[in-house]
């Protein structure tokens, strides 16, 4: 028995390990932080941070097994990095913890329940999310709602740097046309197996919402960029 619904770990659908699953609803936004402070006068100055929670989640599905070989499904839970669901075809969300509740009969025992519980980091993501080959000097859209924290894969000699909206990145001592990657969700510059440690200099590029202007000086022979646009 297959229902309309789905969800899918790591981009594989529920479908395949022929669960049915109740129409999941949608993750509820993630709470903001906020800070008091104390004014000695009638009431207190309260100012929202800069700073997310992440999301508690949940799912039930069913099985229709007649016992609880249910190997498949942990398998397909098991290291699970992204949660897309049918409600949010278009985007997903990365997966801090899972957890799975004991599974439990129900209708005659012919009817498995299982409770699966996430913590869910803060963002939704866009599931299309194409590396884009970009000129010095592009303007690039941000579609999200909250600025992104993007992923340049460059290609150059020697020392460049990467400008994006008047701020600066530097990498140094690239050998010739050597391939780096700029990952500012994680805060690292590698080369295959390479980091970059005490070889860049700035702040790792961010993408406002809306337009942003990237540029570049140095012996840059290719540059394209994964924006991971994310939304409230």
């Amino acid at each position: 028995m297959r229902s309309k619904d789905w969800f899918k770990i790591n981009g594989i659908s529920s479908y395949t390990v022929e669960i049915y699953v109740d129409t999941p609803s949608v993750p509820p936004m993630a709470q903001q932080y906020y800070t008091t402070y104390q004014t000695n006068f009638d009431e207190n100055s309260t100012y929202s941070d800069n700073i997310f929670d992440d999301i508690t989640y949940s799912i039930t599905f069913y099985t229709f097994y007649k016992d609880f070989d249910n190997t498949d499904i942990y398998s397909f839970l098991a290291d699970a990095q992204t949660l897309e669901i049918s409600r949010l075809p278009r985007y997903y969300y990365k997966i801090r913890q899972l957890s799975l509740d004991n599974p439990e009969n129900v209708f005659r025992g012919e009817k498995i329940r299982y409770k699966l519980n996430f913590r869910l980091a803060p963002f939704r993501y866009f599931t299309e999310n194409p590396a884009i080959s970009v000129l010095n000097g592009s303007v690039i859209s941000n579609n999200g709602t909250r600025y992104s924290k993007p992923t340049l894969r460059i290609v150059g000699t020697g020392d460049i740097s990467v400008n994006v909206n008047d701020l600066t990145f530097e990498v140094k001592g690239l050998s010739e046309n050597q391939e780096i990657i700029i990952d500012s969700s994680k805060f690292i510059t590698y080369s295959g197996n390479e980091l970059f440690h005490n070889r860049t200099t700035g702040k790792y590029p961010l993408l406002a919402v809306g337009e942003n202007v990237i540029s570049w000086s140095g012996n840059v022979k290719n540059v394209e960029i994964s924006k991971n646009e994310r939304c409230y």
